[in-house]
């Protein structure tokens, strides 16, 4: 799997989740207590033996770069491969570009250059534990010119109206992009894997329809000219497009099931390892249906809450179906439900916050209630 170059493009949408990507990309927004929703994506290539990979960021990248820093908890921080992190380049104007094929043309000598004879390509917010080595196996099989991921959901699922989907034939090949307006039982992941040559052909629009910003545009032009296969992903999924979708998978861990299809023992997710104390539960301190963190002291009551590391609940403070992230404060007599608290926040004695499922309240970081 040497052969492959990673790539992971942080073009994703952020319109719906404005509220936690202000100061920060999607790709570095915390999630399930101790992570980043940019860690499965890494993990993914690290565990499918990839080890060269490119990050393209859009704009404010500080956060994340603080997080993977030279890539060692992924065992990236090597002298000739590891990750490479490409900012965007600032046109004469001063204003940064947004497509994805323009962020990545201006360094496409480093892709130029590479060795690999493969590129698989994907986004950072399509949470899921996937071997990149089984797609290249059925891309070789079926002589395929493009190889992209698709998983099929029930209609009885919801979580992915945010995501565009895939017409498939009888063949297995994806014939058409359908937009997310319509949607459609087979999920487009947005993960793509070609050769490396197809991949810097396209970039360059060598290629008669090849003229999009967008990149999944323009594998979509090229349908009728080239083999797009379409590879069925079928473990677990979770798409973060929206604010209420990013709150809901994380409640959603609180079963054990979904834990169990997400985090296996021989898939270990790697993160930036904080070493923090183990929690301390006080003897007032309630808590049930809870994943805690490290570093957490827990004085009051918790039910059905994800709680990052070092988050203080006081006593006669309650909280129920939250998300608390690092530092976070919830002083005396405080009651929180349906309630996102970003890093820093803190809730003054005595306030009541009450949003719902479909529509939580966000405290934006460092803000005081």
């Amino acid at each position: 799997m040497n052969n492959i170059l990673g790539i992971i493009n942080l073009n994703e949408k952020e319109d719906k989740i404005l509220e936690l990507t202000y100061n920060r990309p999607l790709a570095a927004v915390p999630f399930a207590g101790r992570y980043r929703i940019i860690d499965f994506a890494l993990s993914n290539m690290v565990h499918s033996k990839i080890d060269k990979v490119f990050m393209f960021t859009r704009n404010k990248y500080r956060s994340l770069l603080d997080h993977i820093e030279h890539g060692r908890p992924w065992d990236l921080d090597r002298k000739n491969e590891g990750i490479f992190i490409f900012n965007p380049l600032i046109n004469y104007y001063s204003n940064v570009r947004r497509s994805d094929m323009d962020i990545i043309r201006d360094h496409l000598d480093y892709i130029f250059y590479s060795r690999e004879e493969y590129v698989v390509f994907c986004p950072s917010n399509m949470i899921c534990t996937i071997n990149f080595k089984d797609i290249l196996k059925k891309h070789v099989e079926k002589n395929a010119d493009i190889t992209v991921v698709y998983k099929n959901i029930h209609e009885s699922e919801d979580g992915f109206k945010e995501c565009d989907s895939l017409a498939i034939d009888e063949d297995g090949m994806a014939i058409d992009l359908i937009r997310r307006k319509k949607q459609h039982k087979n999920v487009f992941m947005e993960i793509f894997l070609m050769k490396r040559k197809l991949f810097i052909d396209i970039l360059n629009k060598k290629i008669l329809g090849a003229d999009h910003d967008l990149f999944k545009d323009t594998v979509f032009e090229l349908k009728n000219n080239m083999h797009i296969y379409a590879y069925e992903y079928k473990g677990y999924l979770a798409c973060i497009t929206s604010t209420k979708e990013y709150f809901n998978r994380n409640l959603d861990l609180l079963s054990e099931d979904t834990m169990n299809n997400l985090f296996h023992q021989t898939w270990p997710i790697f993160t930036k390892v904080k070493d923090e104390p183990p929690t301390i539960y006080q003897k007032n301190a309630d808590v049930g249906n809870c994943l805690v963190a490290g570093g957490c002291c827990i004085e009051g009551k918790a039910r059905d809450s994800v709680i990052f590391r070092r988050v203080h609940i006081k006593n006669t403070a309650a909280v129920s179906s939250c998300i608390l992230m690092q530092n976070s404060k919830v002083e005396e007599g405080a009651s929180l439900e349906y309630v996102i608290l970003d890093k820093n926040s803190i809730v003054s004695k005595n306030k009541v916050l009450k949003g719902t499922k479909d529509n939580p309240i966000v405290i934006e970081k460092g803000q005081i209630i």
